[in-house]
């Protein structure tokens, strides 16, 4: 019941975030398997500010058995009036195929796989550069998509 109020919250009402984390914090105890619901709370909180908490639940969600793929979908991604909410970043760090951004304010990193980023807008990435997109969340955390050059 606390997932399904959560999840309600989180879809039809997102000024309450809070009482969502609420509720999807009481979804999951220590060491059960609901990694759903572990990882809707770590968005949640992570939303909602609590970056430290959010990332210590991503580690452990690093470590479900669970089907790579499936942690590497990217969900939840973040809107404001129901269209998601663009962010601004810098690159900070850039490999063949994957990238961290730096996120503008709060000072936080979000990961982008080449596969999820047009070809040509990756070839002119280098460090720095500055970016806009979306942020949504996967089971090692907070994910990039919808990526562009500012």
């Amino acid at each position: 019941l606390h997932f399904c109020a959560g999840e309600l919250l989180r879809d039809s009402r997102p000024e309450q975030a809070m009482n969502a984390e609420f509720h999807f914090r009481r979804a999951f105890t220590q060491g059960d398997r609901n990694y759903e619901a572990r990882f809707w709370y770590a968005r949640q909180a992570y939303v909602n500010g609590k970056l430290e908490e959010a990332r210590d639940l991503f580690r452990e969600l690093r470590l479900a058995p669970l089907d790579p793929e499936f942690k590497r979908q990217v969900r939840g991604v973040i809107e404001s009036e129901g269209k998601p909410q663009s962010f601004t970043g810098s690159i900070n760090q850039l490999q063949p195929d994957y990238a961290f951004i730096r996120r503008d304010g709060q000072g936080d990193d979000a990961f982008i796989r080449i596969s999820s980023a047009n070809p040509v807008v990756w070839e002119r990435l280098s460090r720095s550069t500055r970016v806009h997109f979306h942020l949504g969340f996967t089971f090692f955390g907070p994910a990039a998509v919808e990526l562009g050059l500012e």
